[in-house]
């Protein structure tokens, strides 16, 4: 899976998480737990396995968002598909083992009516949102694990 570069949006950010990619990918991979480090989710419900084809619904500022993962290739790659009112998105994770940290690159494309009427408001809102998630993936994994 790719995201659509010929999307009417379409962001990508790149940050360096000093910790390991499986360490990161634990993060990720544990969709329940998004609410806790990821400031715009408020909820968060993975409906199987973290493989492809399974489905999570969650909950970003006002949207509902009804996701299907599409790419899952521990530690290095995890892609979804996700739904909402007049949106299709396409989100990809990249890890990159670095020297014992990881070089994370994100990017996402949205499509629809809903992507075409609002574009400039949504891609400044997907611009904050992909720096939310690098920083909140470096807050929960950057900091030292309890024993």
């Amino acid at each position: 899976m790719q995201i659509n570069r010929d999307a009417p949006i379409v962001s990508t950010k790149d940050g360096i998480i000093y910790a390991t990619p499986d360490r990161v990918w634990e993060a990720l991979a544990d969709v329940s737990s998004w609410s806790a480090w990821h400031p715009e989710i408020r909820s968060a419900a993975l409906q199987g396995a973290v493989e492809p084809g399974t489905q999570f619904r969650w909950k970003s500022g006002a949207a509902t968002i009804n996701s299907t993962l599409q790419v899952v290739e521990q530690p290095t790659l995890l892609g979804w598909v996700g739904r909402s009112t007049g949106l299709t998105a396409r989100h990809m994770f990249h890890l990159h083992p670095d020297d014992g940290h990881t070089r994370l690159t994100i990017e996402e494309s949205m499509e629809g009516p809903t992507a075409r009427l609002l574009k400039r408001f949504l891609l400044r809102m997907l611009d904050r949102s992909l720096e939310a998630w690098i920083a909140g993936l470096k807050r929960r994994t950057e900091a030292p694990t309890s024993s």
